[in-house]
């Protein structure tokens, strides 16, 4: 699954929707019930990779043959030669590749001027930093790949004592005014599925909840978002109430509540088994084997979440 995911683009989460929910594909089984993909599988997924960036759904597209595949990608993007350069083209892979190491360097001197602002408790600065960062990378790059990492690296900033609270307090409520200013130019139509996004009751960071609610709202999602630390069953409560299909918890810190595991449960336990429940967050890890235990599924990062609510709504 590993390989997949580095060859086709998609994350895992997203694979398996597709090949569940859609047929995207049938992969092999190994004698221990691994999946086994074949390169016509891979081929496959890249297909309707290009396809659903290209604005169709995967609803739509994905138990559709892999030659009408090539035939709606040529209808969409031109020749066969084309489609053959854009999945295959050393040429290609290399600019991607130029361009990728051209957007890492400008986020390292990102993410390193947007922490000497918080330092400094320079609130302008930091918005003129953030700035910057969504003229070159858009919001979702902003939101994913600076945004995500600065919080984190904040976290653990003040967790080892480089940072006061008043300090982590400034950074928070500029990050979370900025987020919450751009993320109104993607409005809630009403036709929209609807996510929960909190923390659990004992969790009190909540800018990686704020971040979760910005990535939902613009993969399509209707958000309503609860704010830190809520009870298990006040949370399963709003899901109900507003008839939510996927709930999203962060939990951040700390990462060794004794409580937090029988909260996590009780989320299970109420809201039944259809619900999808996601976890993020620095400290979602330290919670694995109870999240397994619960069938809330961990998600890695940003990326990773956009990604599995835009397979959820089947795009």
């Amino acid at each position: 699954m590993k390989i997949v995911a580095q060859r086709t683009g998609l994350s895992p989460h997203v694979v398996r929707a597709w090949e569940k929910r859609y047929g995207a594909v049938e992969p092999d089984r190994s004698g221990t019930n691994r999946r086994l993909y074949s390169d016509s599988d891979i081929a496959r997924l890249k297909l309707l990779y290009r396809l659903t960036q290209a604005g169709h759904s995967i609803g739509q597209i994905g138990r559709l043959s892999t030659e009408q595949l090539r035939e709606l990608t040529e209808q969409s993007h031109g020749r066969e030669s084309d489609l053959r350069y854009v999945l295959n083209s050393d040429q290609l892979e290399k600019d991607r590749n130029e361009r990728e190491d051209e957007t890492q360097s400008a986020l390292k001197l990102h993410l390193a001027a947007a922490l000497e602002a918080c330092r400094r408790m320079d609130q302008p600065k930091l918005e003129g930093v953030l700035d910057s960062a969504i003229l070159r990378l858009g919001y979702s790059g902003l939101i994913e790949r600076l945004a995500g990492p600065l919080i984190t690296a904040i976290g653990e900033e003040w967790h080892q004592g480089r940072m006061t609270v008043a300090q982590e307090h400034a950074a928070t409520v500029t990050i979370r005014a900025y987020i919450e200013k751009h993320v109104r130019q993607y409005p809630v139509s009403g036709g929209e599925p609807t996510i929960v996004i909190t923390t659990p009751a004992g969790q009190i960071h909540e800018l990686g909840a704020v971040l979760a609610t910005a990535v939902a709202r613009k993969a399509g999602w209707n958000v309503i978002y609860l704010g830190p630390s809520l009870p298990a069953a006040e949370i399963v409560g709003a899901v109900v109430q507003s008839g939510a299909t996927a709930l999203a918890l962060s939990i951040s810190f700390p990462a060794d509540d004794p409580n937090l595991a029988a909260e996590l449960q009780t989320i299970r336990q109420l809201a039944g088994d259809q619900l999808a429940v996601f976890a993020g967050g620095r400290s979602a890890q330290a919670y694995a084997d109870t999240l397994q235990e619960s069938n809330i599924a961990i998600i890695s990062d940003l990326s990773s979440l956009r990604e599995t609510l835009l397979a959820l709504r089947g795009h």
